[in-house]
């Protein structure tokens, strides 16, 4: 009879996490959750800032769909490894600047730049696992990473229902933003600038096959 093909051997978990870069990338798209996440709460801060939350709502739609439509073609051209952090940070800038607003026009400004920064960050941070693991990894690597996601966006109504009582809806945004900006700096600082170099230098940051 026909001797059947072997089974693909797509890797465990536990080898998925000893690879560089991959439990720092998991841990760090949960921080960009709780941003991305905010958006759920942005009507309760517009309307501690006085605002419409529509100001922000559909400016940060726009930006983000632009950036995926008219912008990808120049996404390709910066290395992932040197937009993940940057996207990162522009989204927490953004929550952050956002928290000290007062006016329909700026939360459209801070509106445009978190779009611009999921819009971005989104894309690159599911990409990067084609940089960082081989590809019999890729199906777990793309899970864990969506895994950290969801539990960012579960985690992120209880978060604010924790903390916004005593902080305040603002001082909650100002804590979130805080904290993703403190990741996306000491990621880009300890993770991604070291394998940029890494692959400018050797033409490949991937472990052996």
């Amino acid at each position: 009879g026909r001797v059947p093909p072997p089974r693909p051997a797509w890797g465990s978990y536990r080898d998925l996490l000893h690879l560089p870069g991959i439990p720092v990338l998991v841990f760090s798209a949960f921080f960009l959750a709780l941003c991305d996440a905010t958006t759920l709460c942005v009507a309760s801060l517009a309307q501690d800032r006085g605002v419409l939350v529509s100001s922000f709502m559909v400016a940060n739609a726009v930006a983000a769909v632009l950036v995926r439509t008219l912008g990808f073609r120049l996404m390709d051209r910066v290395p992932r490894t040197l937009l993940a952090a940057p996207a990162f940070g522009i989204m927490a800038g953004a929550l952050l600047g956002m928290s000290f607003s007062a006016s329909n026009g700026a939360f459209f400004a801070w509106g445009l730049l978190f779009g611009l920064g999921i819009g971005i960050g989104f894309p690159t941070y599911l990409s990067l696992i084609g940089d960082l693991a081989p590809e019999r990894f890729h199906p777990k690597g793309t899970a864990s990473v969506l895994l950290s996601i969801d539990i960012g966006w579960a985690l992120t109504p209880l978060l604010f229902g924790y903390l916004s009582p005593g902080l305040g809806t603002s001082g909650t945004f100002r804590l979130v933003a805080l904290l993703g900006g403190a990741v996306a700096l000491l990621a880009h600082r300890f993770l991604w600038l070291p394998l940029h170099r890494r692959r400018h230098r050797e033409g490949s940051f991937l472990p052996e096959a």
